[in-house]
């Protein structure tokens, strides 16, 4: 950075350049901490246009620079997190209080039988819930809006052309900074497989 900061004084004093700017230029304060400063410097020139010196002006963003920071490592990490969902075996969905529908992964559209637009036009609360479990569904989710802990449920999800698949569900809450619900976002889990060996586990037991 100190070789970048002669060259610019150099132009300047050359003539080459009126003015120049740099950025991101880290400087010690008296303290020992370090500040970015961004400067101005413009050329100082007497009566006869000869070059006498600079004026520089600086603007200290070391909070800028951490804000921009900040909001670069949070965007890597959403966009990781986001790759490590959709690439999930898992199904995942994020349902708003509405009844509309967010991200879904592709292992979620593979279980319901819906693409990711055909499931932005459904209400997940009415169209994928059946009737005899949105009631039982509405108290599980009262109950995480109350205490703000996830929760864990089963229920039947209809499926695109009205078969149904047993599912169980871990839900959390997202709130905004007021502490208001602003969507759920679900781990689903099929227990076809779980259901299907429970239903032979007791038919084997009326047979015996």
């Amino acid at each position: 950075m100190r070789d970048e900061v002669k060259s610019v004084f150099k132009e300047l004093m050359a003539g080459r350049v009126a003015s120049a700017e740099y950025y991101d230029n880290p400087a010690i304060t008296k303290s020992g901490s370090e500040r970015i400063i961004a400067w101005h410097n413009a050329v100082l020139a007497d009566d006869n246009g000869a070059i006498v010196g600079t004026l520089s002006s600086g603007l200290d963003i070391t909070e800028r620079k951490q804000s921009e920071e900040s909001l670069r490592k949070s965007e890597a990490r959403s966009r990781q997190l986001a790759d490590v969902i959709e690439l999930s075996s898992q199904p995942f969905g994020m349902g708003y209080l509405d009844g509309s529908l967010g991200t879904v992964n592709t292992a979620y559209c593979h279980l319901v039988g819906y693409s990711p637009d055909e499931l932005r036009r459904l209400d997940w609360r009415r169209d994928l819930t059946p009737l005899e479990w949105q009631a039982i569904e509405a108290q599980h989710l009262d109950q995480l809006v109350c205490t703000r802990k996830p929760i864990r449920y089963e229920k039947e999800y209809i499926r695109k052309g009205g078969s149904r698949v047993p599912v169980e569900l871990l839900v959390h809450l997202t709130c905004d900074e007021s502490g208001a619900p602003q969507y759920y976002y679900a781990f689903v889990t099929d227990l076809t497989e779980r259901k299907q060996a429970e239903a032979a586990v007791r038919s084997s037991e009326t047979t015996l």
